[in-house]
């Protein structure tokens, strides 16, 4: 099998055995995978979705997996950590779809335990020695990453001396570019913000991101 442990899972829990089988024959075909849904995996692989949330948190407490609470965009379905979603409307007042770019409210979103790769998938993905040889086989790979964040020294300078300029308090400022002050104060501390907020805020001043990015304010708000 792909994974060591699907095999021995399966020799241990012989009633689990064709849901190990048939995980395994995914994760061989997947090579890696970032987001497991048991209800999708279950109607996918036609097996009854109790099982396979068995298999998941067996997976899981081998390492293979790792278990997560997890937030679910009601408008296209992408999911996000929840750890992830609570910071961010703690730091910004709001959080936006990293797809659809769409506010998630509270009240909107839908709670999902869902199943990610694990210290010993990581392991497998990444041997020490360069051998490959972990007794799990998964082939060295690069993992894609998204930016989210936006943000520059010369953005911060520009909006500095624009509230200068107009004689503007920090509230004023981020009512005229359509944040908060509190975001304001985070892109001024740390030279990024999500790059949705700084992309919305270059529109409000009627630049491009990458115009703001380099200072250059050419249509101040009035």
């Amino acid at each position: 099998m792909y994974f060591i442990e699907c095999a021995r899972l399966a020799e241990q829990h012989p009633d689990l055995a064709t849901v190990f089988e048939r995980l395994d024959s995914q994760f061989r075909e997947l090579g890696k995978v970032e987001v497991l849904r048991p209800e999708v995996w279950a109607s996918y692989l036609n097996v009854d979705p109790n099982q396979m949330r068995s298999a998941l948190d067996m997976l899981a407490e081998h390492g293979v997996l790792r278990r997560e609470e997890m937030i679910e965009c009601p408008y296209c379905e992408m999911v996000a950590l929840r750890s992830d979603y609570l910071a961010e409307l703690e730091e910004e007042e709001e959080y936006r779809c990293t797809s659809c770019d769409r506010p998630l409210k509270e009240k909107s979103i839908q709670v999902i335990t869902a199943y990610r790769r694990g210290e010993k998938w990581q392991e497998a993905s990444n041997p020490s020695d360069g051998s490959g040889d972990t007794g799990i086989g998964v082939a060295p790979q690069t993992v894609p990453k998204v930016t989210r964040m936006m943000g520059s020294a010369a953005a911060v300078e520009a909006l500095l001396a624009l509230k200068s300029k107009k004689g503007w308090t920090m509230v004023e400022l981020a009512r005229a570019v359509g944040t908060t002050a509190r975001t304001l104060q985070k892109l001024f501390k740390l030279r990024e913000i999500r790059s949705s907020t700084f992309r919305t805020m270059a529109e409000r001043l009627g630049i491009s991101a990458e115009d703001l990015l380099a200072g250059k304010l050419l249509n101040a708000p009035k």
